[in-house]
């Protein structure tokens, strides 16, 4: 395995620009690489407010262990579920499948195709789908960067009803080994794990989705592509449980008739870009919940109305301890042909203590008219009175703030 030096990914970012690009194992990859190359050179990072806030700098510059032309899974034999009773508790009424992400690649922990999903890798179809969403997807830094590092796309076809967990968890895999003498888990700097995975809903099925990121010495990186077919539903419920830090890019397409609903749960040491390309009689929500107990976060998300009589509900709340600040900026376009659409954008932040800050900026793009389209963004403070009525409960001071603050952020 080639073992790159110490790094961060702005001299990955930096490196990727006038590297030439390396020779391809076959076709796909290489018309993949000729896209990420597209991609970074029409990037754009100048004046722009999403690569202003500090904890994008902080993600961008952190030193950390990349690992290079090697996925960190290496086979399926490993990934197994030792513990049969294992996520129950996700979807108690619900028997789901799982399936795993890591540097690109998904893995599969059960019989896909008896269970009405597949996974495409290194096929021409992988390099037919991904080409034909890079005139749709809005390019962004780090999801140009991620496909450019790992050289390779994944698609997860969904024709199926029922609910998944897509997770970064690989108990029992040989994830955490660099070789027999020397552990990742016990080096200095988190692991970089980077990818591109494309998700497709297929026309008329229902899906839930559970997300997690679940390692703690890691940094993620990924460009996320979820397609929602003709009169599907997907319900995404996104959680960080472990990690070192995130910062990825999320894209949605909702074709005509579909319905897409996104619970985020952010804990910190996140950057989180979100965007929605949403067609004629589409239904969109997305609800947003951040805590912000010990480092800052962002959350940036635009939703493109392209077709007539589409529906948006954008909510985002957040709680912020200490000296954090909490970014949020919520975009809603318009075009000339989206007759109808009615969209409605909220952010409201909770400054828990005195040097807590937040920084929300809601923008409309109306081009159309017969439209309805509201925005509205509030920082406030921890009302005196509610600490004082919780203090005559006999709940002490410290407490008090965290009920509130809990009570905030609910979706």
């Amino acid at each position: 395995m080639d073992i790159n030096k110490i790094t961060s990914l702005s001299e990955l970012w930096e490196q990727q620009q006038t590297a030439p690009m390396k020779s391809a194992a076959d076709s796909t990859h290489m018309n993949v690489m000729n896209t990420a190359n597209k991609i970074i050179a029409d990037t754009d990072n100048s004046h722009n407010d999403m690569y202003k806030s500090a904890i994008f700098k902080k993600l961008w510059s952190k030193k950390l262990l990349h690992l290079s032309n090697e996925p960190v899974l290496t086979g399926r034999e490993n990934l197994r579920q030792p513990d049969l009773f294992e996520h129950l508790d996700d979807y108690p009424q619900h028997e789901h499948n799982r399936v795993i992400f890591s540097n690109g690649m998904f893995y599969s922990t059960i019989g896909q195709y008896t269970r009405g999903y597949y996974i495409w890798r290194d096929t021409h179809s992988v390099s037919e789908a991904y080409n034909s969403l890079v005139d749709v997807i809005h390019p962004t830094m780090p999801g140009a960067l991620a496909t450019r590092l790992t050289q390779a796309v994944n698609v997860l076809n969904i024709n199926t009803n029922g609910d998944f967990l897509i997770t970064s968890d690989v108990k029992d895999s040989n994830e955490a080994t660099i070789n027999e003498h020397w552990s990742i888990k016990e080096a200095d700097e988190p692991l970089l794990n980077s990818g591109v995975y494309i998700v497709r809903i297929c026309k008329g099925n229902n899906v839930r989705i559970k997300e997690t990121h679940v390692q703690s010495n890691t940094v993620y990186c990924n460009r996320w592509i979820y397609i929602v077919d003709y009169g599907a539903t997907l319900e995404i419920e996104r959680h960080v449980l472990q990690a070192e830090g995130v910062i990825d890019s999320t894209h949605v397409i909702q074709y005509p008739g579909s319905r897409l609903k996104i619970n985020t749960h952010d804990r910190g040491n996140q950057w989180r870009n979100i965007d929605i390309t949403a067609y004629q009689k589409t239904v969109t929500e997305v609800n947003g919940s951040t805590l912000l107990k010990d480092s800052d976060s962002a959350n940036f998300i635009d939703v493109q109305h392209k077709g007539y009589d589409g529906n948006s509900n954008i909510k985002y709340n957040s709680a912020i301890y200490n000296s954090n600040t909490g970014n949020f900026i919520g975009t809603v376009q318009v075009e000339k042909k989206a007759v109808g659409t009615k969209s409605k954008m909220t952010n409201k932040n909770l400054l828990v203590d005195p040097l807590s800050r937040a920084f929300s900026k809601p923008i409309l793009h109306i081009n159309t008219k017969e439209i309805e389209c509201t925005h509205g963004c509030t920082t406030s403070k921890i009302s005196e009175d509610e600490l004082y009525y919780l203090q005559s409960l006999g709940v002490d001071r410290g407490t008090a703030k965290t009920i509130i603050a809990n009570g905030h952020i609910q979706i």
